[in-house]
């Protein structure tokens, strides 16, 4: 959704402000003015179950990622462990039950994308939520519940956040 935010404020920069703009674009913050009740029916339902799809597998996912991460470098110091080599890895091997490289040789099969030593932000996104699908797929329904409460429990949204109608069920 914020790509195609960020096409129509080259054409309407003339109509908003250029604070309303950033916030948008870099904030994921609609303007005060903007009623986020109406979201669901401005955008219709298949663009607003894109984007509840988004929240979900993209931001939700990356939050899940990192905490894992935080919690077994909290318990490789608290067992006296010390530093832990690539804890990216093994988050992905509690997460995933595989390690980044095989997801990512996964990923390219699975959706045609040519593996690149360069990873660039839009495939990221694409990486991101293919992984909450591949983690939806491997995992029992309690398991996804949990994983999904524990990353929501550190998500912070602003009331005029474009993910707020997400998390506040307006509309």
């Amino acid at each position: 959704m914020l790509l195609l935010a960020e096409r129509l404020m080259v054409e309407l920069q003339d109509l908003i402000s250029f604070t309303d703009i950033e916030n948008l674009l870099f904030n994921s913050e609609f303007p005060e003015d903007f009623d986020l009740s109406t979201l669901k029916s401005e955008l219709g339902v298949t663009k607003y179950r894109g984007h509840v799809n988004f929240f979900y597998g993209v931001i939700v996912e990356e939050k899940l990622q990192y905490i894992v991460e935080q919690e077994i470098e909290k318990r490789y110091y608290s067992n006296g462990i010390g530093d832990i080599n690539n804890p990216s890895n093994k988050t992905f091997q509690k997460l995933y039950k595989a390690t980044f490289d095989n997801l990512y040789i996964k990923f390219c099969i699975d959706t045609s994308v040519t593996k690149t030593k360069m990873f660039y932000f839009n495939d990221y996104i694409k990486f991101t939520y293919w992984l909450f699908k591949y983690r939806i797929n491997i995992s029992d329904g309690a398991k996804i519940a949990s994983d999904t409460k524990k990353a929501l429990k550190h998500i912070t949204i602003k009331p005029q956040s474009c993910f707020a109608p997400v998390l506040f069920q307006l509309g």
